[in-house]
């Protein structure tokens, strides 16, 4: 079981070493925003060390987003920090944050301090040791300090250098979005608490409605930041990016850049303009940080098939992802029934019969050549539907 540990100086680490590193960036002319290398010698850091440690950020964070070193300035974002304020807000990102440095053998998980709790055994945090500094006065402590604070200073220089790429005046899209899934937010505390009281006797996809119901409300009227577990998330200026992240269980979160505090992006760094090599889409990323003033949310789209399969609305054909279910509906006068058809052990695609014709299966643009009507259901036509209905099949 893990335990909640209170926030302590002892336990959390803070920000050593940066009044000088302040003072330079302070400091800091014109000629020296040229480039990174550039901006790194004015601020004395390792150029070389500096690559190394973006382009594995970067990685990282295409991986999984929340075992990126990038977060080490999430809390703070581009204000200075204080020496001796503490770096993270949880336990949990300081842990991984240290689990990182191993991992790329910046600093020997043997050096690490591991905090214990009132009764001095050692806590865990989702399987972990809780991290922190090696004891004080050790040889291992001033080095692990050293270290993690050039680290945390390249991370900033990092996303210094692009709020200054920034400032030159770069093209960004002015709407980004976020897919978030229904089974990563619905049992959060904050949309518990607003649930409303649900009758038994509702069925699982009518209790989800009522769920995403409250979770869209409370998205619209208090924003992001209090369903995000780090202090930096990523959008995409693609809304099909977004659904794709969403898995077709959940929400499409859309914001106003002008309204965003984007640390880097698609147009700030040519370093995320490639294709992604785990989804291998260009997911056209922008790196944004929610800690700070509410970041007003400009719109939520609902892309749940189990919410449209309780509201009976036709958009849910565009998120079937199995065969155990069918639509039937007419449009322009055209009967047809649409499933989900597998190609392959992992594949598969929407089918659509013209069950006044032949009655066989066709892509959609299948059918559109053969039948001059395209079967896609799509806001455009959602009022020319008629007599709809889903069919458990198996």
């Amino acid at each position: 079981m893990n335990k909640v540990i209170e926030q302590t100086t002892g336990d959390f680490i803070t920000f050593q070493g940066w009044s000088a590193f302040n003072q330079r960036v302070k400091n800091l002319e014109s000629n020296d925003f040229i480039s990174e290398e550039t901006l790194c010698s004015a601020l004395g850091l390792d150029y070389t060390e500096y690559l190394s440690i973006v382009k594995k950020s970067i990685d990282y964070w295409r991986s999984s987003p929340s075992s990126s070193l990038f977060h080490t300035i999430g809390k703070n974002g581009l204000t200075l920090p204080e020496e001796g304020n503490t770096v993270f807000e949880s336990h949990l990102m300081q842990t991984r944050f240290f689990m990182i440095l191993s991992k790329l053998h910046l600093v020997s998980h043997r050096l690490l301090g591991k905090i214990k709790d009132e009764n001095g055994e050692f806590v865990r945090i989702r399987g972990e040791f809780a991290l922190t500094y090696p004891t004080k006065d050790s040889f291992k402590h001033e080095f692990v300090v050293r270290k993690s604070n050039e680290v945390m200073q390249m991370v900033y220089t990092y996303f210094l250098y692009c709020y200054l790429i920034g400032k030159k005046g770069l093209k960004v899209p002015s709407k980004i979005y976020r897919g978030i899934r229904y089974r990563d937010i619905w049992n959060n505390p904050v949309i518990n608490q607003r649930i409303p009281k649900m009758d038994e006797s509702l069925t699982y996809v009518e209790k989800r409605k009522i769920i995403i119901d409250t979770i869209q409300k409370y998205l619209l009227e208090e924003g992001l930041s209090g369903l995000c577990e780090n202090n930096l998330v990523s959008f995409s200026a693609s809304k099909s990016i977004a659904q794709y992240f969403s898995n077709k269980e959940g929400l499409i979160v859309e914001i106003l850049t002008k309204d965003a505090e984007i640390m880097t992006s698609e147009v700030h760094d040519v370093r995320w303009d490639d294709s992604d090599y785990v989804t291998n889409k260009k997911e056209r990323e922008y790196i944004v940080r929610v800690t700070g003033e509410k970041i007003q949310v400009n719109n939520v789209y609902i892309s749940d098939l189990d919410y449209f399969v309780a509201t009976n609305n036709p958009l849910a054909v565009n998120l079937f992802n199995h065969d155990d279910k069918q639509a039937s509906y007419e449009l322009n006068g055209v009967k047809i029934i649409a499933k989900y058809v597998w190609s392959s052990n992992t594949k598969g695609s929407v089918q659509y019969k013209n069950m006044n014709e032949d009655g066989w299966q066709y892509g959609s643009r299948e059918f559109l050549k053969k039948f001059g009507i395209s079967p896609v259901i799509s806001n455009k036509n959602l009022k020319d539907i008629k007599n709809f209905r889903i069919d458990k099949i198996r």
